[in-house]
């Protein structure tokens, strides 16, 4: 199975994809990964298909499955998250032929759940199917990270649970 990995926030050392990161070492055995390349230029119809996004669109095509994990920032999922699904969707049904599930974590107790549910409703409204169960939000992320590695066990365990689930898809 390929699954695509995509972090949705773009800053270095990002919570969200050292959790993604763990996911493709832990699990590189069951599946292979790609981690998906969301910085494109502003969505812009005008612009038509750039080849970057062309690009885009081909590996997000070649991935049997999708995993999301989103950083919460001002009570909902990053500009650059929505920007990347805005040209996924653009002119075809590209994201309504995946399977998708969606992590958050945040140094909040909420663990991003109001992007969270946010981002799950964006990508119903485009077709997507999105896992339901199990969901995961990682609270108090900045905890869970020891040197750019996760070290908390019980996300670990919730992490196994939801790879899981993916894998019998």
């Amino acid at each position: 199975m390929k699954i695509g990995l995509i972090s949705g926030s773009l800053r270095k050392d990002s919570f969200n994809t050292l959790i993604l990161k763990y996911i493709e070492e832990e699990y590189k055995e069951k599946a292979t990964f790609n981690f998906i390349d969301i910085a494109l230029p502003l969505f812009n119809e005008d612009l038509k298909e750039v080849d970057q996004v062309k690009k885009a669109k081909e590996i997000f095509n070649d991935m049997d499955f999708i995993i999301i994990s989103t950083p919460e920032y001002s009570y909902s999922f990053t500009g650059v998250l929505k920007n990347y699904l805005d040209w996924m969707s653009y002119q075809n049904d590209l994201l309504s032929t995946r399977k998708i599930s969606i992590i958050s974590a945040s140094m909040s107790i909420l663990g991003g759940s109001r992007a969270q549910y946010q981002l799950r409703q964006v990508l119903q409204g485009m077709g997507v199917y999105t896992l339901s169960r199990p969901e995961l939000f990682i609270t108090e992320v900045h905890k869970k990270i020891e040197n750019n590695v996760l070290v908390d066990e019980k996300t670990k365990k919730q992490i196994d649970k939801l790879i899981e689930v993916i894998l019998t898809i």
